[in-house]
């Protein structure tokens, strides 16, 4: 409830339609999720914020490599386009052009490292 007593409203931030898939839905300003994929061949893990705005951040980092973390920070754009910036100690080291992909229920595309490289990139379900 807000300061006027009225229920916010309530707004689909994760997959392009929520009555057709099992995602959380918004209630207020955003929701925290956790969300495993991978960037080129290895696994990540995610805590991303969801905004009501299409707003998104959050951080990432490489199981398989403790002690470094990633910022990302981006728009979900029409529900199904999600652009991120990758910031490494607080530069810009990448940025991230995915599209949602309701057979896998994910984010897919690319990472276009600031150094030329590219990497494959997911951000998926915790079940992934």
């Amino acid at each position: 409830m807000d300061a006027k007593g009225e229920r916010p409203a309530t707004t689909n931030i994760y997959t392009p339609d929520a009555e057709t898939t099992n995602e959380p839905l918004l209630l207020g300003n955003f929701v925290s999720r956790h969300h495993r994929g991978y960037v080129g061949k290895l696994r990540t893990a995610y805590t991303l914020d969801w905004h009501d705005n299409g707003q998104v951040v959050g951080t990432y980092h490489y199981p398989s490599r403790s002690g470094v973390t990633y910022r990302l920070e981006g728009q979900l754009e029409k529900r199904k386009s999600l652009r991120l910036t990758e910031y490494t100690n607080d530069r810009k080291s990448a940025d991230c052009e995915l599209k949602f992909n309701s057979r896998s229920n994910a984010y897919e595309g690319t990472m276009y490292n600031t150094d030329g490289r590219r990497f494959d990139m997911k951000i998926g379900d915790i079940s992934d």
